[in-house]
């Protein structure tokens, strides 16, 4: 509430004069369609008329944004080449980093037998090494490095961690663990806040907030999707493991001469889920070598009938000291 109160006193922006409408329709569309396509994920056997109604709902939501006076997700912004690339790649940039952080979290409690109020600080690794390297890919990326540079970087970094992730087992030094969420964190640091840069860099000044929210929901997307696909990943895999053992729930309450082995598969399991998500980081690897420029300007692509202007969505500073918004 602080933190609103300062903002509304201090921070001024420019307003447009013109009155904007909400697409309502749209919004429902787009949501109805998420989570249809989640329930599939979640419930894989007989879906059979889910897929139908998806594609019934996604065709309804591209007739809208074609057909809509302001649509919520104009398609036009798709004609931008860097907006192409950024909003998969942040999907599956954000799905790789929940599923990892839920199943590392899983994986302490279930196998090693952490307390659940312990085992937060294991990630304490995962959280110093997305600080600093988000901070210094933001300094190095003002002095003129380029954007590619760091989300290679990031994506490739990220990938190394989540590997080893994927051949633990129940006695996995606590050191290689660190060590492993440090390298997944320092990749990760350099992907998440750059990507809404990046996207509302490239995007042209009349589409600044459509693209910043495209980022956002496609993040936002990504980690419940990331969290309902490795979660079927889990429990498929572990029935294949142990099919008598009755699922993850289960586990806790085996006597002790099936649990050892029960316990097994569940670690196998969860190998599976980080080793997925290692190929997930590496199809991220591929798109991230596809964005161009640096930022600002040189990001931008020019899109039919929407006006680029230079310094789009930038900030500068002004010569009294002030902070100049430019949109």
């Amino acid at each position: 509430m602080l933190v609103l109160a300062v903002a509304a006193a201090v921070l001024r922006l420019p307003v447009p004069g013109n009155r904007h409408r909400i697409d309502y329709p749209g919004a429902a569309l787009a949501a109805a369609g998420a989570v249809v396509l989640l329930l599939i994920i979640d419930r894989y056997r007989g879906v059979g008329w889910f897929w139908a109604l998806e594609v019934l709902l996604v065709g309804l939501f591209v007739w809208r944004q074609r057909t809509a006076a302001e649509p919520i997700l104009p398609l036009s912004l798709f004609a931008n080449r860097t907006v192409r690339v950024a909003l998969p790649l942040q999907f599956l940039v954000a799905g790789a980093m929940l599923g990892s952080i839920v199943y590392v979290m899983v994986y302490l409690q279930v196998a090693r037998s952490v307390p659940a109020s312990h085992a937060g600080l294991y990630l304490i690794p995962m959280a110093t090494g997305m600080s600093a390297s988000g901070l210094l890919s933001g300094r190095l990326l003002d002095r003129g490095w380029p954007a590619r540079t760091f989300l290679v970087g990031g994506t490739v970094c990220a990938t190394v961690g989540l590997g080893p992730l994927g051949f633990l087992g129940t006695d996995t030094s606590r050191w290689l663990l660190g060590t492993d969420l440090f390298l997944l964190g320092t990749g990760l640091g350099q992907l998440l806040g750059l990507l809404i840069v990046v996207v509302q860099s490239a995007a042209p000044a009349g589409q600044l907030g459509v693209a910043t929210t495209a980022v956002r929901f496609a993040q936002t997307l990504g980690g419940a999707f990331g969290a309902a696909v490795f979660g079927t990943i889990l429990a498929r895999a572990y029935a294949a493991h142990a099919p008598a053992a009755g699922g993850v729930a289960a586990l806790r309450t085996l006597p002790p001469s099936a649990r050892h082995a029960a316990l097994g598969a569940f670690v196998d399991a969860i190998d599976t889920v980080f080793l997925s998500a290692a190929a997930v980081m590496v199809v991220a690897v591929v798109l991230a070598a596809f964005v161009r420029g640096r930022s600002g300007d040189d990001l931008a692509d020019p899109v039919p009938g929407v006006p680029v202007v230079p310094g789009a969505g930038q900030v500068t500073e002004r010569t009294d000291g002030g902070v100049e918004v430019r949109v």
